[in-house]
């Protein structure tokens, strides 16, 4: 495992872990649910490292914006949308010597007792040395966010798992 379960629900916290058996890495981000409700057009998560193998680990963040529901002022922002909206993963790092990674996203509530959950989607393959920021496909990048909100601590957990290549040691 990489790094150590943050206190639970705590607003904009990122962990990260490893599975050892498969060799994926998963990146948990808590965000405030409040956001949600609010006029912004974009919530960022806090700066994260992928290792590639043994190899360099590469800063990513994530980024998720609204559903945008018209092309007037304010037609972008969460409250508008409903909540609803889409998450782009972006490489923050200036050196762009980076393979392809493939990814998976998935949102959920964080409680281990009665959770709620929407399924894993992708998986989806970026090359971050073309192109710095990349989602999920048009048809499945829209998720209901206040579906999966944790009531009691109004937040939510955005997962994103990277899948193991395959060229490289599973002890990332």
């Amino acid at each position: 495992m990489l790094g150590e379960l943050p206190p639970p629900f705590k607003v904009q916290s990122v962990s990260q872990f490893l599975n050892l058996f498969t060799g994926s890495t998963f990146i948990h981000w808590t965000m405030d649910a409040r956001k949600l409700k609010g006029t912004d057009r974009l919530v960022v998560s806090p700066v994260f490292k992928i290792r590639e193998g043994h190899h360099k680990a590469h800063e990513f963040k994530m980024t998720v914006y609204p559903q945008a529901v018209s092309e007037g002022k304010g037609g972008a922002s969460f409250k508008k949308a409903g909540g609803k909206g889409s998450i782009q993963l972006k490489c923050e790092g200036e050196d762009q010597q980076i393979n392809p990674i493939t990814f998976k996203l998935s949102i959920g509530s964080g409680r281990r007792e009665n959770p709620l959950l929407e399924a894993s989607r992708g998986p989806v393959t970026c090359d971050f040395a073309v192109k710095g920021t990349v989602g999920l496909p048009k048809a499945d990048e829209v998720w209901d966010f206040p579906a999966v909100v944790d009531r009691q601590s109004q937040t939510f957990v955005i997962t994103l798992e990277v899948l193991a290549s395959r060229n490289s040691s599973s002890h990332q």
